[in-house]
């Protein structure tokens, strides 16, 4: 960020360098996007995202997914229900690409509820549940029962079937905050 002034006069002295540069297209664009909260600078990453995946590494893969979905999120947070849908494709192509664990070799239950709440916040409530069931055993042993139970809960709230909702959530048993 100390050059990015400079950096940014050069761009836009010579505009092809973006196009010309994948690299230096993502990295300006995640700068930019939380610079100016300009969604353009989000759906410029998206396009890169969508594109041109292949010809980045794993990591700036996660990166990029991981910037977009803060995004989303924040624009969600501050009342742009839009992007509710763009958080929830955002996820779902994390998890087909298989870039959702990260480092580790489990699945974070803090995303896994994220994936949950925000694909019923989208109407997504089949795909929500096919998801539960097929990953809910790639979290940590210690949050797979209580995970399972709690957005089961919430999945029967969604679809309005009030006594299953209750019935799951009976079976919640945790001092975890994110519940």
């Amino acid at each position: 960020l100390i050059l990015f002034d400079e950096i940014e006069s050069c761009i836009i002295r010579n505009p092809g360098l973006l196009a010309s540069n994948l690299y230096l297209r993502y990295y300006y664009y995640s700068i930019k996007i939380f610079q100016t909260n300009d969604d353009r600078y989000f759906f410029e990453l998206r396009d890169i995202i969508n594109n041109e995946m292949k010809s980045l590494s794993i990591a700036d893969r996660k990166n990029i997914l991981t910037t977009l979905t803060n995004y989303s999120y924040y624009r969600v947070n501050n009342g742009e229900l839009k992007f509710v849908d763009e958080q929830f494709k955002l996820y779902k192509l994390s998890i087909e690409k298989n870039l959702y664990k990260g480092d580790r070799d489990f699945l974070s239950h803090i995303f896994f509820m994220n994936v949950v709440t925000t694909g019923l916040d989208a109407g997504e409530t089949e795909w929500v549940e096919d998801f539960i069931r097929q990953y809910y055993g790639e979290l940590k042993s210690e949050h797979r029962e209580n995970m399972f139970s709690f957005l089961f809960a919430l999945l029967n709230l969604r679809k309005k079937k009030f006594d299953q909702a209750i019935e799951h959530a009976s079976k919640v048993i945790s001092d975890d905050l994110s519940y």
